[in-house]
Order: structure tokens, then C-alpha cells, then sequence
């Protein structure tokens, strides 16, 4: 069972709990590094959370 900060909750296996996570820790460390004025990490920390998340829109 996942509970995430914007509302979902459902059964997940495994494969998409580990999905879940990675985009909720890309986003959070995305906002980290942005607030603390590391640009650079943070374009780079969103372009992955970004490439992670086009490639799970794809999947059926």
C-alpha cells in the first residue's frame, strides 16, 4: 500500500512502488536544491525527473 503527499493511495507491486518513489524523490530534491541556490543540481535533478516521467506516460 503506498499513501503519497498528493493524494494517491492504492496497491502497488513492487516495480511500480520503486517507479512511485523515484518521481516523489526526484520532485522533493528537485525543490531542495532549488531552495538552496544549487541551479545547476536542480536543472539536472528536474531533467531526470522529467525523462523518468515521459517514459512511465509510454508505458501501457
Amino acid at each position: 500500500m503506498i499513501t503519497s503527499p498528493n493524494g494517491f493511495r492504492g496497491e502497488v507491486n513492487a516495480q511500480e512502488a520503486v517507479s512511485i518513489v523515484s518521481l516523489i524523490l526526484l520532485s522533493h530534491f528537485s525543490f531542495v536544491t532549488h531552495e538552496k541556490g544549487h541551479q545547476d543540481d536542480c536543472e539536472r535533478i528536474s531533467a531526470c525527473f522529467h525523462q523518468l516521467r515521459d517514459f512511465f506516460n509510454i508505458i501501457p
